[in-house]
């Protein structure tokens, strides 16, 4: 069972972006692949698992800097069902520099093509992981994160090339990805509060996201190994925030 990860360090920019990521953005997707059953991670901070599920895939591997994504993935592929319980929360303790959250970010890349690749094999299977699960984490944990690229020929398209009307297609889409995310945070009982740094983060968080994929892509792509990079912890998180 996957439960519900809750941000509760929001000071600053960074805290808030991290916020929305973990709300508008993995919560709403588990609820969505919930429904497809064919939810890719049971999260190591708030997650259960059934003895006998873990015994027959072999238990928690060490092969993957990814290794929750790639328990969910064998656990799914052997015929048991992983659900999402928003109600079972879970507040975690996020990175508060952005060195530290680039490293982060690029373990759980990596790890997650690791696992990804391992599973690969479920394309062939007629189970709905390879069918879906598998391509939500292709879509949504690779092809996504390079959109921070599709920003430079916006640019040149109403620049150089004399079409202002990609312009106007960008704000459209920036339009929709804000008001799905106040959906998310209201669908999880959260303050619309944060909501006004959203576009911020779309033009500045992404960038970030873009570097971690593309380091993960070349490195992958050489066959570099990458370790275990630990997270400073500050033991400070202020006050859980109170939902209902």
């Amino acid at each position: 069972m996957s439960g519900n990860v809750k941000v509760a360090g929001r000071a600053g920019l960074l805290g808030r972006w991290q916020h929305l990521e973990y709300t508008a953005g993995s919560g709403l997707d588990r609820q969505i692949l919930d429904a497809f059953e064919c939810l890719p991670t049971i999260p190591g901070a708030v997650g259960a698992f059934r003895r006998d599920a873990l015994v027959e895939v072999g238990g928690i591997g060490t092969d993957t800097l990814a290794e929750d994504t790639d328990a969910t993935i064998a656990i799914t592929r052997a015929g048991w069902r992983v659900v999402y319980e928003p109600r079972a929360r879970a507040w975690t303790e996020v990175p508060r520099d952005v060195r530290a959250l680039y490293r982060q970010r690029c373990r759980w890349s990596y790890g997650t093509f690791q696992s990804m690749w391992k599973h690969r094999a479920a394309l062939r299977e007629p189970g709905r992981m390879g069918r879906f699960g598998l391509l939500y984490l292709f879509l949504f944990h690779l092809v996504l994160p390079l959109g921070p690229a599709m920003d430079v020929f916006v640019l040149y398209g109403a620049f150089v090339a004399d079409a202002p009307m990609a312009i106007v297609v960008w704000l459209v889409f920036l339009a929709v990805r804000t008001v799905s995310a106040g959906y998310a945070l209201r669908l999880d009982g959260e303050s619309l509060h944060p909501l006004w740094t959203y576009p911020l983060r779309q033009v500045l968080y992404r960038r970030l996201t873009y570097l971690v994929v593309v380091e993960s892509l070349v490195n992958a792509a050489r066959g570099t190994p990458r370790g275990w990079s630990w997270a400073r912890r500050q033991g400070v998180v202020g006050p859980v925030p109170t939902t209902p």
